[in-house]
This record gives structure tokens, C-alpha cells and sequence, in this order.
């Protein structure tokens, strides 16, 4: 068994979405979370989440997004928090890859989040792409008022790592862990302590080896929790029951 912690089956790629999802349990996928990154895929993942008993969602504002913000849709974003099948804010962060792109009002708005989260007593599902030490500055001033913090699809360095888990955030793993050009991370899984580790897919993309450039599912999780139990030398049901442990704990604590 395993779970996804991070899947976007709200992407429109997913036309047979219900089918997909009906096959989670036969593929021995416990829980989905459904990750939005703007208002209506905030309210599409809800929407599967409602629908579906083994689904969960997590609403927010992605920072390549920031632009589709409108008045009053922080408020309502806060607003939404309180259904009882959202999990987290995000996946909220900082992404300074692509141009043109606005540092300041890319900060604003992850803080403006971070602060729902508070008020919401949520955790957060953090994005961060070649945003060197702006996030990690953010996260240090903010991250003791958060019940929780879960660094998305991890690939960033050892180095990195080690300030993120002195914070006591999860380190999230992803297909690239299963890469052969993984770099980095195959150190990083090692070195996370075993409580702060979670598994997902961000489907439908980076598809884990051996089924690079197909469509990611999160049938796939499992493929990732099994590089994580052979780099960490511990048998896949150990690898998967603690990260079943750690999900429940930082997901699903209030639910």
C-alpha cells in the first residue's frame, strides 16, 4: 500500500479521471491528495476530494499564478480552508525560473498564505524553484507559528536539505529520485530522518523510471517508495508504513 501526498488529477490530461481514480484502491493506493495552484483548481481538487473518500485536497495560489489573483480571493481562499477535506495551503512558494517574473509580489503573496495557514491551523505545501535563499529566509521567520511544513518534490542539495529539517519540515520525494541523473538526491534521501519523509508523484508529470514519457499516476508513488526503501536499506512495507505515518501525522492529524 501506499499514498500519493501530492497529485494533480484536476490537470485537464486526466479526461479518464474517474477511471483513475477507481483503480487507486487496485493499485494499492490508500490516499491522494489533490494539490491546486489557482482558485479553480483549488475548487476542482475540493471537488474530487468531496466526491471521492480515499482523496483529499490542499487549495492555493502557485507563485507562476500569483497573476490570476483577484479581490477578495485570499479571502475566499481562507474561507474554503475550513471544508473538512482540505488538508494544506499550497502549493504555495517562490518559482524565479521562468521570466518575467515578480520577486516582491511573489513574496507577498507566499506570506499572505503562510498566514492563512496560520489562522487555519494548516500546514503548508511549499513550491521553490531557483528561488535560492529567499524562500529558505521566509520559511526561518514563519515556520515556527506553522503546524506544519512539507517541502514538495525535493530537489534541491544536501546543503538545502539540512536547513530545511532543522526546521522540522518533511522532505517530499518524487519521481527524479528514480532518475539516473538524480544528482543530489539520492544523498538527501538518505540523510532525512525518517519521520520527515513523504512519497508522491506530481502526476502527471516526472514519471518515475521505468515509465518516463508516459502520463504519470499515482499508481507510480510506489515506484518512488521503493527507490527510498533500497537507498535507506529497509524493507518496502517499513519505507511505506512510515511514510503512511508520517502523511497521517502532518495531513491528516485533524481530520
Amino acid at each position: 500500500m501506499a499514498i500519493d501526498t501530492h497529485c494533480h488529477l484536476n490537470d485537464e490530461r486526466y479526461d479518464d479521471v474517474n477511471e483513475v481514480i477507481a483503480s487507486l484502491t487496485s493499485n494499492n493506493i490508500t490516499n491522494g491528495v489533490v494539490i491546486g495552484y489557482n482558485m479553480e483548481t483549488s475548487i476542482s481538487a475540493m471537488k474530487l476530494a468531496d466526491e471521492n473518500e480515499i482523496l483529499y485536497s490542499v487549495i492555493g495560489f502557485h507563485p507562476g499564478n500569483i497573476h490570476e489573483i483577484k479581490d477578495g480571493d485570499m479571502e475566499k481562499l481562507e474561507a474554503l480552508a475550513v471544508n473538512k477535506k482540505v488538508v494544506a495551503i499550497g502549493e504555495i512558494g517562490l518559482d524565479y525560473h521562468y521570466e518575467p517574473y515578480d520577486k516582491d509580489a511573489q513574496k507577498r503573496v507566499f506570506i499572505h498564505q503562510l498566514n492563512i495557514a496560520k489562522r487555519t491551523g494548516l500546514p503548508v505545501v511549499i513550491h521553490q524553484r531557483d528561488c535560492g535563499m529567499d524562500l529558505l529566509a521566509i520559511l526561518k521567520e514563519h515556520y515556527k507559528e506553522l503546524s506544519g511544513i512539507i517541502m514538495h518534490c525535493f530537489s534541491e542539495s544536501t546543503e538545502m536539505a539540512e536547513e530545511f529539517i532543522k526546521m522540522g519540515c518533511y522532505i517530499s520525494f518524487a519521481g527524479p529520485l528514480t532518475f539516473k541523473n538524480s544528482k543530489s538526491l539520492p544523498d538527501v534521501a538518505k540523510m532525512t530522518p525518517k519521520e520527515l519523509i513523504l512519497s508522491e508523484t506530481d502526476c502527471p508529470y516526472l514519471t518515475p523510471h521505468p515509465h518516463r514519457g508516459k502520463r504519470n499516476e499515482p499508481k507510480y508513488v510506489s515506484l518512488v517508495v521503493e527507490k527510498l526503501a533500497e537507498l535507506r536499506e529497509v524493507t518496502y512495507e517499513e519505507m511505506e508504513k512510515q511514510i503512511e505515518e508520517n502523511a497521517k501525522k502532518v495531513f491528516f492529524k485533524m481530520k
